[in-house]
């Protein structure tokens, strides 16, 4: 299965084939990330190996797309003291501003501007899907080295979630969860509703929504008919799951999973 390879922590990227660009635009706590499933590019003795040593081949990056806007973010809260608010800490509650809201920026709350942004963070990335990406100035586990390797770009998809699944688990930990359930032939439109069980189960209280956005487009079956295998052109598809628990609950009996 893959494993993760996040590239914000070990070095620079150098892309190529860019088919699109994505743009993200993101207001308040929910957070979307970029989950890539790469393939070590070497030479052509690597399609001679056995499936399950290609396999070891495989592994994911991830990309954060966007920045929690929380109370007590740093430049958060320097920009809420610059216009006279102020963040309350407590022991037994999370950063709130002016002591009523828990996140800095938001679409609604019109009423407590200019404390409660409205303003958006923008972040801009090339996809490179069917594309080559380049790893630079990777550090050696083994060894003081650095290194350059190139990697095909297998599958990419964005994950959105809001701040009860990013509670209990890391960036890394998402995509990787996401992509081992693709690879492992998981239903697509079931995934999301695996990882908002799995939030549940490590701990999380809040409310917990996923929406998986494919940006590969959906996968084919190897039946498909030929007219279906000659077109090329794959439209992006979406899965979604989605659990509100106000009293906690870890049941998995939540009708959002059926």
């Amino acid at each position: 299965p893959p494993h993760d390879y996040n590239n914000e922590e070990e070095g620079e990227e150098e892309e190529t084939g860019h088919t699109a660009t994505l743009i993200v635009a993101n207001i308040g706590d929910s957070r979307a990330v970029l989950g890539r499933v790469l393939k070590v590019n070497k030479d052509n003795n690597t399609k001679k190996l056995p499936p399950q040593q290609q396999e070891q081949e495989l592994l994911t990056q991830t990309v954060t797309l966007t920045r929690d806007h929380k109370p007590d973010d740093p430049d958060e809260k320097r920009r809420i003291k610059s216009v006279g608010g102020w963040v309350t800490h407590s022991l037994t509650d999370v950063p709130r501003v002016n002591g009523i809201l828990a996140l800095s920026r938001a679409i609604g709350d019109g009423d407590d501007r200019p404390f409660i942004s409205a303003e958006p963070d923008l972040t801009t990335i090339g996809l490179t899907s069917s594309a080559t990406i380049t790893i630079g100035e990777r550090r050696s586990r083994t060894t003081a080295k650095k290194t350059k390797q190139d990697y095909e770009v297998m599958e990419e998809f964005v994950v959105l979630g809001t701040d009860g699944l990013w509670d209990v688990m890391t960036n890394a930990h998402v995509v990787e969860f996401i992509a081992n359930h693709d690879f492992k032939g998981t239903p697509r439109e079931k995934i999301p509703g695996e990882l908002t069980k799995t939030a549940l189960l490590l701990g999380s209280y809040d409310n917990i929504t996923v929406l998986i956005q494919w940006l590969g487009g959906e996968k084919k079956d190897k039946d498909d008919d030929d007219d279906n295998a000659n077109d090329n052109r794959q439209k992006p598809s979406f899965t979604i799951g989605n659990h509100s628990s106000p009293t906690g609950s870890n049941s998995t009996e939540d009708p959002f999973f059926q």
